[in-house]
């Protein structure tokens, strides 16, 4: 991934991947298919438009992108009113 990603393609992207469960819900009967999750992500790689973008980076950024998520409530349930997000994802 040489593009260094800012938030507005990072809110994009997170856009993308919710737009279909069978990427993130165990509870999809899609997600059990994993060519049917392959074929998901790669519709996603090519409506996000990045230059050497691949299916392999996307599920890397996927990855990040859920760690970032888990620390940041970590964060959360220590700092509690007092914090302020850091990712513009977080919901």
């Amino acid at each position: 991934m040489p593009v260094r990603w800012n938030d507005e393609l990072t809110c994009k992207y997170v856009e993308l991947y919710k737009e279909h469960k069978c990427l993130w819900n165990m509870n999809s009967t899609l997600y059990k298919r994993k060519d049917a999750r392959q074929s998901v992500l790669e519709e996603r790689v090519r409506k996000m438009g990045l230059e050497n973008f691949n299916t392999d980076d996307a599920k890397q950024k996927i990855k990040s992108l859920r760690a970032t998520y888990q620390q940041e409530s970590i964060l959360i349930s220590f700092k509690l009113f007092f914090y302020t997000f850091s990712c513009p994802f977080y919901f």
